[in-house]
C-alpha cells in the first residue's frame, strides 16, 4: 500500500508540476514577460528531474527521494503559494521513497519459493 502511495503523490505532483511550467511558459510568451518565461523553462527542467526521480525511486530509493525533494523545493521557490500544490506530493512521495529500503539479491530469489 505505501508503494502504491507513494508512486500515485508523485505521479500527482509531477502532473502538477508540468501544469504549472507549462502554464507559466505559454502565459510568459503571450503577455511578453521574459521572467515568467524563464520560470516556465526553469521549472518545466526540474519537472524532468521530478520524473528521473520517479523513475529511481524504485530502484535507488535514497537517490530518488532526494532529486524528488529538490524538485519539489525548487517549485516553491519559482511559484510561491500556487507552487505548493505541485510541490507538497512531490516532498511527500519523496520522502516515503528515501523510506524504502533496497532489495537484495537473495531476498529476489526467495519470492517465488513457498
Amino acid at each position: 500500500m505505501k508503494n502504491v502511495l507513494k508512486n500515485l503523490l508523485g505521479v500527482l505532483g509531477l502532473i502538477f508540476a508540468i501544469g504549472l511550467s507549462l502554464f507559466a511558459l505559454i502565459n510568459g510568451e503571450r503577455i511578453g514577460l521574459s521572467a515568467m518565461k524563464d520560470a516556465g523553462i526553469a521549472s518545466l527542467l526540474y519537472s524532468g528531474v521530478a520524473l528521473l526521480g520517479l523513475i529511481l525511486l524504485n530502484i535507488l530509493p535514497k537517490f530518488g527521494g532526494v532529486l524528488m525533494i529538490l524538485s519539489g523545493i525548487v517549485f516553491i521557490g519559482k511559484f510561491n503559494t500556487l507552487g505548493l500544490i505541485a510541490s507538497i506530493p512531490l516532498i511527500i512521495s519523496g520522502i516515503l521513497g528515501m523510506g524504502k529500503k533496497k532489495r537484495k539479491k537473495s531476498d529476489l530469489s526467495s519470492i517465488g519459493q513457498g
